[in-house]
């Protein structure tokens, strides 16, 4: 029974004041980044009462994500492997979101589109790999680093 805000981005005054002024009195909260909202009440004597309120929440976890695919070209011209590198880098993540494997093709043919990839699977421990999904954890954010992706050019040049 309490409220756990995961948070990217953002300066801690400014997240620490919007919690502050949107949950509920009595909700706990979780959360290793803590400060203060001092709010400042005018009492109907002009005197000022400053209410302390110290709030806490989580920043996410980033959780690296590598990947292996096989690519070729049918006419014999080697494939442009950094461009596909740098498209998968470039794929942000929101927190919490789960990753499939499939759905990644997409990035990789916005690289161009004279081959054909084939065997994308992924992995968060670069041993254990899969061509389904692999699920987030609740505060993580996955990761696509360029030095994390393996392409195989199959091209027979």
């Amino acid at each position: 029974h309490a409220l756990w805000c995961i948070v990217q981005g953002g300066d801690v005054a400014d997240i620490v004041e919007t919690i502050a002024k949107n949950k509920t009195g009595g909700t706990a909260l979780k959360g290793d980044v803590t400060g203060t909202y001092v709010e400042d009440l005018i009492r109907p004597n002009g005197t000022i009462f400053k209410v302390f309120h110290e709030m806490q929440f989580d920043r996410p976890i980033d959780s690296p994500l590598y990947i292996t695919l096989d690519v070729e070209n049918k006419e014999g011209v080697a494939v442009d492997t950094v461009a596909i590198e740098e498209a998968l880098a470039a794929r942000t993540f929101v927190i919490a979101e789960n990753v499939d494997a499939g759905s990644l093709y997409s990035t990789v043919y916005s690289a161009g589109d004279d081959f054909v990839a084939t065997n994308l699977q992924i992995s968060i421990d670069d041993v254990t790999y899969t061509d389904g999904q692999i699920e987030s954890e609740p505060d993580g954010v996955f990761t696509i680093d360029a030095t994390n992706i393996t392409i195989t050019d199959n091209t027979v040049l």
